[in-house]
């Protein structure tokens, strides 16, 4: 199972920055819009959801910005 895993991360790890950049914008531009829908039709999703991305972003780009500091 950690094989498949890894084998299906493998593209991502030799992608050049940029690549990766507008991957990730896209997915989160089409989870946003999901939301979006989802919010006008139920109303709690969109909470839920934007609590769980920044609980779990958070502290991953604190510490990414911690280790990646230029000053």
């Amino acid at each position: 199972m950690l094989g498949e895993l890894k084998d299906s991360l493998e593209p991502f790890l030799t992608m050049p920055p940029w690549k990766m950049f507008f991957i990730i914008l896209l997915n989160n531009s089409a989870k946003s819009f999901a939301e979006l829908l989802s919010g006008i039709l139920f109303g709690l999703i969109p909470l839920i959801a934007v609590a769980t991305n920044g609980y779990i972003l958070g502290p991953d780009i604190f510490n990414g910005g911690k280790r990646h500091s230029v000053g």
